[in-house]
């Protein structure tokens, strides 16, 4: 079905960043932090890079057709196609007959506007007031990209913008669509025509550039009307510094906000997949590295509240292994503690505090308060001895 399409040529072209907080303790009860694979699943490829960011017992898991876009990428073979099916696959898309029909559609959407374009071109290149070779190439990549736009919102998002909706999947049925959705779906069609574009991700939005002749041309793909509202000549100083995105970069955004909802759910290993995927794509993506920092911390402050210490002392230790200087792993590692402590003090279990303390103390020895701790059960288990006539 669908891996015909990977075997095609590659072409070069290449978010609503929401981190969970650090320090809240969450409430509600999740099940036990080891979880059985599916078996129609594959499983990361454990040399991959941030292969080994997966927290113990918790596998990272591709479906067949994801394994296959993982591949191809890997082996540079990435075009229009192969960000769409990326995307899809992003947001949850199984079923690949609905993805082989998106491609055919989109390249459908293709002939269509490179029909279009055809006829357009002559015309506008002669009603054009400017003069010159490389003038005539700007003038006609803005007219592309103004093309490109438009035949977007009329007949590809049928939907409204909401700032939520990254899914590739729903902007294409109709329903809502947010920049990152929007992006991919200009970069796919620009392709299609033969417009060099690229998309670039600045702090919390990612929009499309256009190269003519005499430069870039920003183009905000979720504004049906943005070279009639916005000067384009300024808008590269509104956007602000930005980071250009490969292919893989693009579709990494899709798998990031998929994270960023999951991690809202508190669904924390499939959040903490889908950033690995992220990372896996696009290893330049600091918004990924960081949700899957929090989505990490925050599982293990659900273990605490559900008072099962163990398991949340086991994923901050990961965290520690994996990024000893992220401050919420070692301010946490030694709240759990005490709660952890507090209840074996409980029930007068005073040996297994002190062993528990010196485990934790061998593993962050900068911190303090295992030692003082251990002191003041010693005093207190001596008294205890001492009341019992021991």
């Amino acid at each position: 079905m669908f891996r015909r399409l990977l075997q095609l040529r590659s072409r070069s072209r290449r978010l609503v960043p929401v981190c969970a907080a650090a320090l809240v303790l969450l409430s509600i009860a999740w099940p036990a932090i080891a979880r059985a694979a599916t078996p129609a699943l594959e499983r990361l490829d454990p040399t991959a890079e941030y292969g080994d960011w997966a927290p113990p017992g918790v596998e990272l898991e591709f479906t067949p057709l994801e394994r296959r876009l993982f591949q191809a990428a890997d082996e540079g073979r990435s075009d229009w196609r192969w960000l769409l099916a990326a995307a899809l696959a992003a947001g949850g898309e199984r079923d690949e007959s609905r993805v082989e029909r998106a491609v055919c559609e989109a390249e459908a959407w293709g002939e269509r506007l490179q029909a279009q374009l055809a006829r357009s071109g002559e015309g506008a290149r002669a009603s054009a007031d400017i003069s010159g070779e490389g003038a005539r190439a700007s003038a006609d990549a803005r007219q592309r990209a103004i093309a490109v736009l438009e035949f977007l919102h009329e007949h590809v998002l049928r939907g409204d913008y909401r700032p939520d909706a990254s899914g590739v999947s729903q902007a294409l049925a109709g329903g809502g669509y947010n920049c990152v959705g929007a992006t991919v779906l200009f970069c796919c069609l620009a392709e299609c025509c033969g417009l060099p574009a690229s998309a670039a991700e600045s702090p919390g939005h990612v929009f499309c550039r256009v190269f003519g002749a005499s430069g870039e041309i920003v183009v905000e793909t979720t504004c049906r009307d943005w070279f009639r509202a916005a000067n384009p000549r300024d808008s590269a100083r509104r956007t602000g510094p930005a980071r250009e995105l490969s292919l893989r970069g693009l579709a990494a955004l899709v798998y990031y906000n998929a994270g960023v909802d999951l991690l809202a759910k508190r669904r924390f290993d499939k959040a903490l997949g889908a950033n690995l995927k992220a990372l896996r794509l696009d290893p330049a993506n600091l918004a990924a590295r960081s949700n899957f920092l929090a989505g990490l911390n925050n599982w293990a402050l659900e273990f605490n509240a559900q008072r099962d210490f163990a398991a949340a002392v086991r994923l901050l230790e990961h965290g520690l292994r994996i990024a000893p200087d992220h401050r919420p792993f070692r301010v946490n590692y030694v709240a759990v503690h005490q709660r952890w402590v507090e209840a074996l003090l409980e029930s007068d279990r005073y040996e297994l505090a002190l062993d528990r303390l010196a485990m934790a103390r061998g593993k962050l020895p900068e911190a303090a308060y295992f030692e003082s701790a251990a002191i003041d059960i010693q005093r207190r288990f001596a008294a205890q001895l001492e009341r019992a006539d021991r």
